[in-house]
């Protein structure tokens, strides 16, 4: 436990070349029942500001896919990342949603996760998603991306 920190701090900054987020969180999501409130809120902080920081740029490095997947091994709910994600829509955050659904969601990093992968598959498919994506993604995607973003969540393809 004592190396959490580090490695909090190693993965939240893109440090660990060679070693994928979703493998730390693997291990931090073994030791969580471990730590205290306190350590758990001081954890918390960090990768809500990690979160954010994914979705803040589009591209970025990891793709907010990889963060929400290595966020998904810890026993906290998706809806608060997930929430998040709609909050401020913007274009970057379109477009990572975009990505999530046409690449992101069918990956590695996700089919070993079947529940959550559930969850997220569930919210790529809400109306507030579809909505989101039709008025900000379709100012900044073009239409044939956005059809076919579209026509995956909704089940044509």
């Amino acid at each position: 436990m004592a190396c959490v920190p580090r490695l909090c701090d190693l993965t939240v900054n893109n440090q660990l070349a060679g070693v994928s987020p979703v493998e730390i969180f693997d291990r931090l999501a073994s030791v969580w029942p471990q730590f205290s409130g306190d350590q758990r809120a001081s954890v918390f902080s960090v990768l809500t500001l990690w979160w954010q920081a994914s979705l803040g740029l589009y591209p970025s490095d990891p793709s907010p896919s990889t963060v929400l997947a290595s966020l998904a091994r810890l026993p906290m709910p998706l809806s608060h990342w997930l929430d998040y994600w709609l909050r401020d829509l913007d274009e970057a955050q379109a477009a990572h949603i975009a990505d999530l659904a046409l690449r992101g969601i069918d990956s590695p990093e996700w089919t070993a996760v079947p529940d959550k992968r559930g969850q997220v598959v569930g919210w790529l498919k809400s109306e507030p998603v579809l909505t989101g994506l039709t008025f900000v993604a379709g100012v900044h995607l073009g239409k044939e991306t956005l059809g076919h973003v579209l026509d995956r969540l909704i089940g044509h393809d």
